[in-house]
């Protein structure tokens, strides 16, 4: 009983994202555009910046069907400065795991 009464006292309070609610898009209006978002970054390897126009593209549909605030692009990071990608990132080798490295595992 001691420990219910105490775990009651520790739970935290949820508290509300920053910008509201996301509703989901129930009626699939801009369900397109999030699978060219999804392609986009399977296709640069999770790489989000090389994938800016498309998240950029999504964004202005959320706003424009109201399943989203409308706000500046400036304000969510789309602005002229903003909006140059990075390269796509190197895959990490696994050069070491092929001569028999283990993580974890210690020298002898």
């Amino acid at each position: 009983m001691n420990r219910a009464v105490r775990a009651k006292s520790q739970t935290s309070i949820p508290t509300p994202p920053e910008k509201g609610s996301f509703p989901i898009d129930r009626q699939h209006e801009c369900s397109k555009l999030a699978s060219a978002y999804s392609v986009c970054l399977s296709k640069h390897n999770n790489n989000s910046t090389m994938c800016m126009q498309e998240a950029k593209e999504y964004l202005g549909c959320r706003m424009d069907k109201g399943l989203m605030a409308k706000e500046s692009w400036e304000e969510l990071g789309y602005g002229e400065n903003q909006t140059k990608p990075i390269p796509d990132l190197q895959p990490y080798g696994r050069d070491k795991e092929q001569q028999g490295f283990i993580a974890g595992s210690r020298r002898r």
